[in-house]
């Protein structure tokens, strides 16, 4: 399908991860964590935090699921301990997602986690370099914002979890 989409067989063979390998090889975490994106993307955070939290129950090592995890807490619910606990725990699972996947993850841990803003702005432009995908902010000096800080800080708007990775 993709092929006949236009992608260039090198570009397949590259981002082909198998789904156990770059999601979880639990067929209800995932179903769990497509539901919260769903939810989210169709109603709000507070709804889809259930999914995210069953997803991370059945597979422990779900990085993605700790990924929207992260992301509602941080952006829906406003709960910046949470939302950096749950964004390191990605982070640290991260090396066995796909390529895809870690960028994400890793663009939104410096963000949120490491607060090294130039590492998530350089990962941001590489993730839109190699994946075709676009990604989740925008940075830009002063107009940069961000869910986890408050105050005189940088701040950001985020926008919502999509199924980028499924």
């Amino acid at each position: 399908m993709r092929s006949k989409l236009g992608e260039s067989l090198s570009i397949l063979q590259k981002y082909n991860t198998p789904l156990e390998q770059a999601t979880t090889p639990s067929l209800q975490a995932l179903q769990a964590y497509s539901l919260g994106l769903q939810s989210w993307n169709e109603t709000d955070a507070v709804t889809a935090l259930p999914f995210f939290q069953r997803a991370t129950q059945l597979d422990t090592n779900f990085a993605m699921a700790y990924w929207a995890l992260g992301w509602t807490y941080a952006a829906g619910i406003g709960e910046s301990s949470l939302a950096a606990e749950n964004l390191r725990k990605a982070h640290e699972l991260s090396g066995s997602v796909s390529e895809r996947e870690k960028l994400i993850i890793e663009g939104d841990y410096h963000l949120a986690v490491s607060g090294d803003l130039e590492k998530a702005r350089r990962t941001c432009v590489l993730g839109a370099k190699r994946t075709r995908v676009k990604p989740s902010f925008t940075l830009t000096s002063e107009s940069y914002q961000s869910p986890w800080t408050t105050g005189n800080g940088p701040q950001r708007t985020p926008r919502r979890p999509t199924p980028r990775s499924v």
